[in-house]
């Protein structure tokens, strides 16, 4: 029996419960990952994800903040998707992310876990082609990947600022970097406009490689984030 086959014959029984809670087709993906156990942030976050708090996760890289962030998000989209809900165009997913972080594996593993949920991930930055932009004003990716400069710009224009209506979830990567950075205010600034567009609060999902000193968040984001903190124990004991 091959590789393939031995990693095909696990079932959903031997996943992690907190990938259990998960959206079937998650579920599958995982299996088909061969991620079978989750990580401590995954277990921390998952749960609280799906109730539909907000939450700040700070954590090692290589620790699967990513997935802790986005499986929950997709599930919640998936099952919206299953009910019949959310199937106008749309931007359904903001990822906000620094520029730097912004690299060819992120983006392979966010595409490939919208694949296996049945939805267009997108990104849009200062490099993106002018094709490529105006392909998204037309037919907006679900999920769409970004940098805090791109989506002030982003807001200033017709099209994509429509699309936004439809906003339900906000992944911000890289919250560490906005508490030293003018960028946190500018940020925070965006994310009201938001909020005030779309006549809602989307949930808001941060990730932070190091602990991040609460007083030096925007004021904004801060609120925005602190119905839940989460503190992985890996990042606290290093």
């Amino acid at each position: 029996m091959s590789s393939y086959d031995v990693k095909f014959s696990v079932t959903t029984k031997e996943l992690d419960n907190a990938y259990g809670l998960l959206h079937p087709v998650i579920q599958s993906a995982l299996i088909e990952r061969g991620f079978l156990k989750a990580t401590e942030p995954q277990r921390l976050a998952i749960p609280k994800i799906l109730s539909g708090r907000n939450v700040l996760i700070i954590a090692p890289t290589g620790s699967g903040k990513t997935e802790a962030a986005v499986l929950p998000v997709l599930s919640m989209l998936r099952w919206g998707m299953d009910k019949g809900e959310f199937a106008d165009k749309g931007i359904y997913i903001l990822y906000v992310t620094p520029l730097r972080a912004l690299n060819r594996d992120l983006l392979d593993r966010l595409v490939w876990w919208g694949e296996r949920v049945g939805i267009k991930v997108g990104v849009r930055h200062g490099d993106t082609d002018q094709s490529d932009r105006v392909k998204q004003s037309k037919d907006p990716p679900q999920m769409l990947i970004t940098t805090p400069e791109t989506l002030q710009a982003i807001l200033s224009g017709k099209r994509l600022r429509e699309h936004l209506m439809k906003l339900r979830w906000i992944i911000i990567d890289e919250v560490h970097e906005l508490a030293e950075d003018k960028r946190g205010t500018q940020l925070t600034l965006t994310l009201e406009r938001i909020k005030w567009l779309i006549g809602r609060r989307p949930q808001i999902i941060g990730l932070s490689a190091r602990w991040v000193v609460p007083r030096r968040l925007p004021g904004s984001l801060l609120v925005m984030m602190r119905n839940a903190t989460l503190y992985s124990q890996a990042s606290l004991e290093r």
